[in-house]
């Protein structure tokens, strides 16, 4: 592919990967002079308005998350191109670029070297993997704690595939996911395709995870491809509400995780199907193996939080990503977790249908407030057997109910039918006749009222969504989709959550409220107080715009100089990333001023000198002049003081294989004493030793 310069600004290289709806590109920001990551759109959706209206916002939105855990967007635009004849413009976002591999990567590499662990060279940060991204004690494994967790402990089950990981490095990776979830949830940004494609382990050992929010302006566009291998990828990973179209919460990426935190153990997913049909079905009917089934050396606490995670009911799995990640740490250092045993109600139950009653006698009555015996569903009537006509009843007749609900009384007894048998004569048997007739429908409807009187005058009971980290209008659909009405409270702030997003909900989450009625809501107006945002590694603008957009201000702006930083870029702010401070306040940054100060490199190795220039941005300009010196030895520098901006020239004179001056040296015009040049003639007279 020929560069191609996008914005007038960012100049494409090469194409780094090619996914579903998207390409993605290395390129260089000519104006900051690094590299980014630039992701276009397929030209195949560029028709779809909304869909290029959904994916602006979205990656706007996720633009404005600032964690270490998550890849950061730059920028975002169109790029104008002609496709057929046609003026077009595809959507583009500049991201960060990150050196590694994604879990994908990992997972395949394990699968088909069949060697555990993570490649020569990589190693997971812990300090990586917190919430804030900061260090702080007991937050991550204990290596003491985890010593059950040795690679030789990870030995496959039998015919099995090879665990790609150390359950502690699998945990390890998952808690910087969770840590990267904690932050988006908090600001109202749910990611909707979590897996092992979208998270990336950097150079560094720090856990990535890329395109938030994104999957939301992919989902039209996704529903409509054909293409198997396309699909399938995400359906590994799908949640149960996903897989039903419903709306999801943040609670969807858990489950997520969840299927990638097993494949981690386990190096294979929870689910395993022929297509994406299939592996949808079974996300929504099926619950998974435990882990330990395919890995001997996960444990019981590792099993219940992976389970719970897996929950098909939202209801039933971690409420937020930091409840989640709390177990699973817990679990990881051998602590007890909060997550119920296996075979408890929502986690790894097994569902049972409902029994009829016996008969002659009503159908058993479930306690009061327990789950149906059939799943949760509606009970079903069940008809019993009819004797053959003509055989005497062993007993009344059977009482018919229904499924976990009672049965009414069975009928007549076996003397009462005896003597109905000798009744003889018409009026006789006409009045039985009648009485029967009249006693089954007064037997019937009593029943009816019985059973069903209290549901037709008591409302239907819902149980409330969890709508806290929604925008209102999100929280709005959500609450309307199960029968609620939603009201708004005055906005009050709030320090946790952005502006617009909900903090508060009442009556709260998974309380049953009547169907219709309202649901009050208060959303948040912003923060008292600013968190300081990381500005390192940003030009001086764009610091300043994003300050402005906190409503803070640019204090004193200190120059330094650092060769390792391009001019005019942050280094660091005072007070540093992550602090809060009042709205208005002053923030310093230290930028580098973009100069090199110089070494005198005389009487030392060229080599050396030219290796120093290079590492320091700078250009050495080499000549070689006949001069009485050991031969490659620097006899003369310009300049050689002070300091030079990177990309500058510094001239060094190098003294050649013949060690006698001739009459070319006379000709050679070196640079005068005004100029601050090293003379190479200035030592010339020097004997060796003289120094």
């Amino acid at each position: 592919m020929s560069p191609t310069l996008i914005a007038n600004r960012f100049e494409l290289s090469r194409l780094l990967g090619r996914g579903g709806m998207a390409d993605v590109y290395l390129a260089t920001d000519q104006r900051l002079g690094r590299e980014v990551a630039v992701k276009m759109l397929h030209h195949n959706l560029v028709g779809d308005d909304e869909l290029l209206a959904r994916f602006a916002r979205e990656a706007q939105s996720a633009g404005r998350l600032n964690h270490p855990s998550i890849v950061a967007v730059y920028d975002t635009g169109e790029h104008e191109v002609t496709i057929a004849g046609s003026s077009a413009k595809i959507p583009y976002i500049v991201m960060e670029y990150i050196r590694g591999i994604t879990l994908r990567e990992l997972l395949n590499r394990s699968a088909s070297t069949g060697r555990p662990g993570l490649p020569p060279g990589y190693r997971i940060d812990q300090q990586a993997t917190q919430v804030d991204g900061s260090s702080g004690s007991g937050r991550h494994l204990d290596p003491e704690a985890t010593r059950q967790f040795s690679v030789q402990d990870s030995d496959p089950a039998p015919n099995g595939p090879v665990p790609p990981l150390a359950p502690e490095q699998a945990v390890e990776l998952t808690t910087g996911v969770l840590a990267a979830l904690v932050y988006s949830h908090r600001h109202g940004v749910i990611h909707r395709d979590i897996k092992p494609g979208n998270v990336m382990l950097t150079d560094n050992g720090d856990v990535k995870v890329m395109d938030f929010g994104i999957a939301r302006a992919a989902s039209e566009a996704t529903a409509a491809m054909t293409r198997t291998n396309t699909v399938v990828g995400t359906a590994q990973y799908l949640s149960p509400e996903q897989a039903r179209g419903e709306t999801v919460d943040t609670r969807s990426d858990l489950y997520s995780t969840g299927c990638l935190l097993y494949e981690l153990l386990t190096g294979r997913p929870p689910f395993v199907a022929d297509s994406a049909v299939a592996l949808a079905y079974k996300h929504v009917s099926e619950m998974p193996e435990p882990p330990s089934t395919h890995n001997p050396a996960i444990g019981e606490s590792m099993d219940r939080v992976v389970m719970k995670a897996l929950a098909k009911n939202a209801d039933d799995r971690y409420g937020t990503a930091e409840q989640f990640r709390t177990d699973l740490l817990a679990a990881a250092a051998g602590h007890s977790v909060g997550a119920p045993a296996l075979g408890s109600s929502g986690v790894g139950a097994t569902t049972v249908m409902g029994t009829t009653g016996a008969p002659g006698s009503p159908a058993a009555m479930p306690a009061y407030g327990a789950n149906p015996a059939a799943g949760g569903t509606d009970p079903t009537s069940v008809y019993p057997a009819q004797p053959a006509y003509g055989a005497r009843p062993q007993s009344g007749y059977p009482g018919q109910g229904y499924a976990g609900g009672p049965g009414p009384a069975g009928g007549y007894p076996v003397e009462d039918y005896e003597r109905g048998r000798k009744a003889r004569g018409g009026a006789g048997r006409y009045l039985v006749l009648a009485l029967s007739v009249a006693a089954v429908l007064g037997l019937g409807t009593w029943a009816y009222f019985s059973l069903f009187q209290n549901r037709l005058q008591e409302p239907e009971q819902v149980a409330v969504p969890n709508v806290i980290g929604m925008t209102y209008e999100d929280a709005g659909r959500t609450l309307q989709g199960e029968g609620l009405q939603v009201e708004r409270a005055e906005d009050a702030p709030n320090d946790q959550y952005d502006k617009g997003v909900v903090f508060k909900q009442d009556p709260a989450f998974n309380a049953q409220a009547e169907e219709g009625s309202v649901v009050s809501v208060t959303v948040s107006a912003g923060s008292d107080s600013v968190e300081v945002p990381s500005l390192t590694g940003k030009s001086q603008d764009a610091a300043r715009a994003i300050l402005a957009d906190l409503n803070l201000q640019v204090g004193r702006v200190s120059v330094r100089d650092d060769y390792k930083v391009t001019k005019d870029t942050v280094i660091k702010t005072m007070p540093a990333a992550g602090h809060t401070v009042k709205p208005g306040s002053s923030v310093e940054l230290v930028v580098s001023s973009g100069n090199v100060a110089l070494q005198d490199f005389r009487k030392k190795d060229y080599r050396e000198a030219k290796e120093w220039l290079e590492e320091h941005k700078l250009v050495p300009r080499i000549e070689f002049v006949d001069r009485e010196a050991e031969p490659g030895t620097v006899v003369g520098q310009d300049p050689s003081s002070g300091t030079l901006p990177q990309g500058g020239t510094v001239t060094l004179w190098v003294a050649d294989e013949s060690s006698t001056p001739t009459s070319t040296a006379s000709e050679t015009v070196w640079p005068t004493e005004t100029s601050g040049a090293g003379d190479p003639d200035d030592d010339a007279t020097t004997e060796p030793g003289d120094d």
